[in-house]
């Protein structure tokens, strides 16, 4: 899933040597996408709270936001006896995330796959709430690394280091719930 090569990605840059499939086993909460019997209904857990369904399959796989990953990472991050702790800093405005590039620290951020127009899923599922839920279709994570000028740098996940709009990536950012 792009939610933990994107948390391995920063933990290499601090220096641990860490794989997306040791967080995805061993670190980030999932829970199934559990289905009735026949087929109609489905239950699954708020992103917030846990990936849905697994990640390591692209049909039964969906995501998570920042509060599984801060997880994750605090978890990893303690049994290294690291002094680093993760922040759900979902929220921050354009110069907040500019400060912390400023500072040096690379910022997990939620917008679209290709910065294209964010998207909703016609499948969705009831959350422990009661809630029906309709994903995301084009959610994606990355790492947002430096900006210059108009652009913004990522570590996409899929299509390695990008380029792209400030503006264009601030409105994908802001229409998928400004996570970080």
């Amino acid at each position: 899933g792009c939610e933990a090569t994107s948390l391995a990605a920063v933990l290499r840059f601090l220096g641990y040597d860490v794989t997306a499939l040791e967080l995805v086993y061993g670190y980030i909460p999932s829970e199934p996408i559990i289905y009735s019997e026949d087929g109609m209904l489905a239950y699954g857990p708020d992103p917030a709270e846990a990936y849905a369904g697994w990640p390591e399959e692209g049909y039964t796989g969906f995501y998570c936001f920042a509060g599984p990953i801060v997880q994750a990472a605090n978890q990893y991050l303690a049994e290294q006896n690291s002094g680093w702790r993760a922040a759900d800093i979902t929220g921050a405005s354009v110069l907040d995330l500019m400060r912390r590039l400023d500072e040096g620290t690379p910022v997990i951020v939620w917008a679209t796959l290709n910065m294209d127009t964010r998207l909703f899923s016609s499948f969705h599922w009831t959350l422990p709430s009661g809630e029906e839920y309709y994903p995301f279709s084009n959610l994606h994570c990355m790492v947002l690394t430096g900006y210059e000028g108009d652009t913004f740098t990522l570590m996409d996940p899929i299509e390695g280091t990008v380029t792209v709009d400030r503006e264009q990536f601030m409105s994908r950012y802001w229409t998928t719930g400004e996570r970080a």
